[in-house]
């Protein structure tokens, strides 16, 4: 993996999310390194927040995302939604202290009532 002198163009948030993903899910992660020098790391800490968190419109049959207030809980649901067939990502070590690490699925930002598991069409809105 190559390090990033210069990190000063690695700013996700400073791009509008409309230039960004081209209408698709991203999955982003911006912070010292701590570790985090493999892609699959950030993504499992991002699958284990169902650990801690919860999503709340669940029944036997099927999970819907509610919008819940919670920054990593809708990266999780966008990466475990049924839907989602692909993933992109790319990563970039930077002095090595800060990492970005920047995802696109090939599926809709989820919104409010989107199936992430279910029966029938998923995110039917």
């Amino acid at each position: 993996m190559d390090v990033v002198a210069d990190c000063s163009n690695v700013y996700f948030d400073d791009i509008p999310k409309d230039k960004r993903a081209h209408g698709k899910a991203e999955i982003y992660y911006w912070g010292q390194g701590g570790g985090y020098y493999k892609l699959a790391e950030i993504m499992h800490d991002y699958l284990k927040t169902i650990e801690n968190e919860k999503l709340t419109d669940v029944s036997d049959n099927w999970i819907k995302y509610s919008g819940e207030d919670n920054n990593n809980m809708e990266k999780y649901a966008n990466l475990v939604r049924a839907s989602t067939t692909e993933i992109g990502c790319a990563l970039a070590i930077c002095e090595e202290v800060w990492v970005n690490a920047y995802c696109v699925t090939n599926q809709p930002p989820l919104a409010d009532g989107d199936w992430i598991s279910g029966p029938g069409e998923y995110n039917k809105r």
